[in-house]
């Protein structure tokens, strides 16, 4: 799992650097493999067991890449929010309950999207899986075996996750502003965060170019 969290972005890294612009820019969804960057910013809402339904900004960056009315979308994001609780059964507390603070949460996404409508107006649905990490996980009170414990609140902190996502994109000669809803599914019992995550964003995608598609 480290090494997955360790791996993504250097995928992504990877694949911006293969993407760099080669051709002029091109309408969104034509027929040829073109590569789009895209920015966002929205709202994400998440729970723990220590604290209710929280809504908290994000922002992201994706690559965006269509081949006629498909899409691939590799993204990076951030919820930025501090002071966030959550706990976790250790018998090991005096209380039987293990608190942990953590600030913000980022998320590697990877969909595949689906445009079955062309034109200037374009909605699209995908799905996906995930990767999430709690940043600055710190657990309360006293411990017998503080790495262990350090350790097991890392565990808990980080996992993968199936999303899915719907929206629409306005389009224009290289550029489009979206606006999407994404679901991701509930974690296992073991870790800190509890229940979907959902997140109501929007942004802009910029053409970095394409590969002219001759025949299909």
């Amino acid at each position: 799992m480290r090494m997955l969290s360790r791996g993504l972005p250097l995928l992504a890294l990877g694949i911006c650097v293969w993407a760099t612009p080669a051709a002029a820019q091109k309408d969104i969804g034509s027929g040829s493999f073109k590569f789009f960057f895209g920015a966002y910013g929205g709202v994400t809402v998440f729970e723990t067991g220590a604290q209710n339904d929280k809504a908290a900004p994000m922002g992201g960056v994706e690559l965006y890449v269509t081949a006629r009315r498909t899409a691939v979308r590799l993204s990076v994001e951030e919820v930025i929010s501090t002071d966030n609780l959550a706990a976790f059964s250790d018998p090991t507390s005096a209380s039987g309950v293990r608190q942990v603070t953590f600030n913000d949460i980022r998320r590697y996404n990877l969909m595949l999207i689906a445009m079955p409508l062309q034109g200037a107006i374009q909605p699209f649905i995908g799905v996906g899986v995930g990767w999430q990490h709690l940043f600055n996980p710190f657990f309360s009170g006293t411990a017998a075996d503080p790495e262990a414990l350090k350790e097991e609140v890392k565990q808990r902190s980080s996992l993968g996750y199936g999303s899915g996502i719907v929206g629409v994109q306005i389009r224009t000669h290289g550029v489009a502003l979206f606006g999407s809803y994404q679901i991701t599914s509930a974690p296992s019992d073991d870790k800190l965060l509890v229940g979907p995550t959902h997140t109501l964003s929007g942004g802009l995608r910029f053409s970095l170019g394409g590969t002219e598609s001759h025949s299909y």
